[in-house]
């Protein structure tokens, strides 16, 4: 009995899984050099219904909102005059209003996520009818999950 025959199958098996191997890890690292040399950034948003839940018979003069990133609300210091943003006019009227929340990040060439930024904080402005006024902040929900918000307003 010869191992001749069996000996040259494995040898012509060989000569071909050698090339394709090498064919395979060449496509792979050309992937990988793709994936981390060709990233895309993109710039987006979401919109967030917001509802004011009253919590005291307080009248309310007016009540406005802005969207902030967190960093924002903290260099302003819990201070409205610094803030360098659009309030907007939010009804009076008890029904939800909608906040548009811009997001952005890098995304690698083949798509796998890199970096995501987005506003995380919703801050209104009440002004009591008697004089007063205060702040509220609220935690925005990620746009990947749900999007409306229930805001308590004293």
């Amino acid at each position: 009995m010869s191992l001749a025959p069996e000996v040259a199958v494995v040898r012509k098996r060989m000569r071909y899984a050698l090339p394709a191997l090498l064919g395979v890890t060449a496509l792979a690292l050309l992937a990988l050099a793709y994936d981390r040399t060709h990233g895309i950034r993109w710039i987006g948003g979401y919109a967030v219904r917001v509802r004011m839940e009253r919590s005291s018979p307080r009248p309310v003069d007016s009540v406005s909102a802005v969207v902030l990133f967190r960093r924002e609300w903290e260099a302003a210091d819990g201070d409205p005059a610094r803030i360098d943003s659009d309030w907007q006019a939010v009804p009076l009227s008890g029904e939800p209003f909608t906040v548009h929340v811009k997001c952005g990040g890098k995304d690698s060439g083949l798509g796998r996520p890199i970096s995501y930024v987005r506003q995380e904080l919703v801050v209104l402005r009440v002004a009591y009818a008697d004089g007063g006024s205060e702040l509220v902040v609220a935690e925005l929900p990620d746009g990947r999950s749900g999007r409306e918000l229930s805001v308590r307003i004293p």
